[in-house]
């Protein structure tokens, strides 16, 4: 069974920076905690590359490949110049990603051989990331000047036609340096360096799975 990946994260820090975070690499054969894709961690976010699914799980690791967290500029208009949904799918003012992996790989990667490799079994996987104004904060500043108030949401639905089947949600929250993919004591685990996934569920194959249910769940608590 395939772990979904966090498009946590994951995919939001990837659309903010040239570094963001986000859909990353191919899932492996072997379950394990699910790929995250991000906005914009600049360093490896969302799809992360440190063996989870897709999820870059590693914001500030992957180079651009997911969100990273070194971010860069963020516009708060669409690449049409106004406000609104872009043609991949980004609402940048509403702080909003709806569309499919492929448009989300394309948009950030922007490299077609790349995106099969790593997405194609979930290329149409239907993709809706949330995230808040700190989140924009921490990718314009490169996450250098905490504490930070952020949090980024992930819904990975694969029951779309042509699409994997699975379906995955993931919440990640900013909460200061801590050792990537350690289990935290309050029950989610560390991505990133920076950052906590505070709940990692989904069914995949018909099976339900949790992969971190943090207490408490709830963005508000943190960090």
């Amino acid at each position: 069974m395939i772990k979904k990946p966090l498009i946590i994260l994951t995919v939001i820090l990837l659309m903010i920076v040239s570094t963001m975070p986000v859909l990353a690499q191919k899932p492996p054969d072997s379950p394990g905690k699910g790929s995250i894709t991000s906005n914009d961690h600049s360093n490896g976010n969302s799809a992360n590359e440190n063996g989870s699914n897709r999820n870059a799980a590693n914001p500030g690791v992957q180079n651009g490949n997911v969100a990273t967290k070194k971010g860069g500029d963020i516009s708060t208009l669409s690449s049409n110049g106004v406000h609104g949904f872009d043609d991949a799918g980004y609402n940048r003012t509403a702080r909003i990603f709806n569309g499919t992996v492929w448009a989300w790989c394309m948009e950030k990667v922007g490299d077609e051989t790349y995106c099969l490799d790593n997405y194609g079994d979930y290329a149409n996987d239907h993709l809706v990331m949330k995230w808040n104004a700190e989140w924009d904060r921490g990718n314009a500043e490169g996450w250098a000047l905490p504490p930070y108030d952020a949090w980024e949401n992930n819904e990975w639905n694969g029951k779309v036609p042509g699409g994997s089947g699975e379906v995955w949600h993931y919440k990640i929250v900013w909460v200061g340096p801590c050792v990537e993919g350690a289990d935290l004591p309050n029950g989610g685990y560390c991505i990133w360096g920076q950052f906590e996934v505070i709940m990692d569920q989904g069914t995949a194959g018909g099976v339900h799975e949790w992969f971190a249910h943090a207490i408490p769940t709830g963005y508000g608590s943190y960090p």
